[in-house]
């Protein structure tokens, strides 16, 4: 949840329909490109993330600080509503599948 603020923008959704996280970009390309994971259609993983774009550290009034365009997320900061809520999610999406897969 580094850089993001809103945490009813958190969902839940196939690694193949994740969008504005560049860690689940870079994921999802290397699964592809080094496993052989499908180019379209599920991948099979689920992934939980936020639909809202990632806000830049900000130093002081009106500045940016340097990012290194790598996916460190040093500086980024976070909420604990927003930490919080990927991890409730996460924890209701494994219960799902546990009990889905009970059911079976």
């Amino acid at each position: 949840g580094g850089g993001n603020r809103e945490p009813h923008r958190v969902q839940i959704d196939d690694l193949s329909g994740t969008t504005h996280d560049p860690l689940l970009a870079s994921l999802r390309q290397r699964l592809r490109k080094e496993h052989g994971a499908p180019r379209s259609g599920a991948i099979g993983v689920a992934c939980v993330y936020s639909r809202e774009a990632v806000h830049l550290p900000r130093q002081g009034e009106g500045e940016s600080c340097d990012v290194d365009g790598s996916l460190n997320c040093h500086g980024y900061g976070s909420s604990v509503a927003v930490t919080a809520t990927f991890g409730l999610c996460a924890a209701a999406e494994l219960q799902r599948l546990y009990l889905a897969g009970s059911a079976a």
